[in-house]
């Protein structure tokens, strides 16, 4: 009776014990909570993202005239080959120029929203009395792979998306995701820059990379309970196809006797 009581408490013990260190590992920013209780966290200064070539925009143009804001919407072109709408989708083109109706080809590559909205209204100034020109992004696109529940092909119409907006949409990490180690993967002038972020940490919020920008890459890395379950796995497979080999061995070898 009492060697059953031992074993009973030290397997509520080792339960116990083993919740609390998934626990551990499933909390962000664990090295930071206690210091968090009364004190803000300073934020990363946020830059508006820059246009590039095949970005898709949403435009939308507004004049005092019911006639010219029909002209203008309907003038719109579609990225899916629909009829404009109120916003009118555009695609950037591989030189960096969009075309609008009157005004012509515009050069937006290199230039934030607002900039863009400062040129074309400045164009079609020339044509319309007092125009209202509104630009977006229809999205951006960011990739999510490695341990989270849905990796994939994000896209993102926050203009100012987030790492943990990208993580939120990725169905966040799995239990054998690294927290300490999510990899960010950007294209700067031609070249790829490797960022590490410790989602155990607070620092996170200061990082210039926290906002996303167009393309970029988060990459979760599997822990060691991923890697050593991996392995188990294809050990097991191994034996279990080295089993089967054998009993085809021996069968074979009966028959031809």
């Amino acid at each position: 009776m009492r060697c059953k009581f031992i074993l009973h408490f030290l397997l509520l013990s080792s339960l116990v014990f083993t919740s609390c260190i998934n626990q551990k590992k499933s909390i962000y920013f664990q090295n930071s909570i206690d210091s968090l209780q009364h004190a803000a966290i300073p934020m990363a200064p946020f830059e508006e993202i820059r246009i590039q070539k095949k970005d898709v925009l949403y435009v939308n143009i507004q004049t005092l005239d019911p006639q010219s804001n029909a002209l203008v919407s309907l003038s719109g072109s579609s990225a899916s080959g629909s009829q404009a709408g109120p916003f009118s989708t555009y695609v950037v083109n591989n030189e960096g120029f969009v075309e609008f109706p009157l005004i012509g080809k515009l050069k937006l590559e290199g230039l934030t929203t607002s900039e863009a909205q400062k040129a074309m209204t400045g164009k079609f100034t020339e044509y319309y009395k007092n125009p209202i020109v509104n630009v977006r992004f229809a999205y951006i696109n960011v990739s999510v792979v490695g341990e989270v529940n849905k990796p994939g092909l994000i896209q993102m119409t926050n203009e100012r998306p987030t790492l943990f907006d990208a993580i939120a949409s990725a169905g966040d990490l799995t239990i054998f995701g690294k927290r300490e180690n999510v990899v960010l993967v950007r294209e700067i002038d031609g070249q790829k820059k490797f960022v590490r972020f410790d989602l155990n940490s607070a620092d996170v919020f200061r990082s210039p990379y926290y906002y996303l920008r167009q393309n970029d890459i988060i990459y979760v890395e599997p822990n060691k309970n991923r890697i050593r379950s991996s392995d188990v796995a294809t050990v097991r497979t191994l034996s279990i196809l080295s089993t089967l080999t054998t009993i085809v061995v021996v069968i074979v070898s009966r028959i031809n006797f």
